[in-house]
């Protein structure tokens, strides 16, 4: 009986936080304005944001008309 108290009090504490957590494996809540300067003097502006799962830099994905 003693276990089993101990083990529900256990997981009320800690299923809770588990799902209040809000994980995200990007740097900034949202993508930001960037700056890209190309080798050959080029300059691209996007929206980027840093992946920190990943190690890299993601742009936003913009559908041109």
């Amino acid at each position: 009986m003693r276990h089993l108290l101990l083990f529900l009090s256990v997981l009320f504490c800690a299923v809770p936080r588990g799902y209040a957590q809000e994980s995200s494996s990007f740097l900034f809540g949202d993508y930001q304005d960037a700056v890209i300067y190309l080798k050959n003097g080029r300059q691209v502006h996007n929206k980027m944001n840093y992946n920190l799962v990943s190690g890299s830099y993601e742009k936003s994905v913009i559908y041109w008309k």
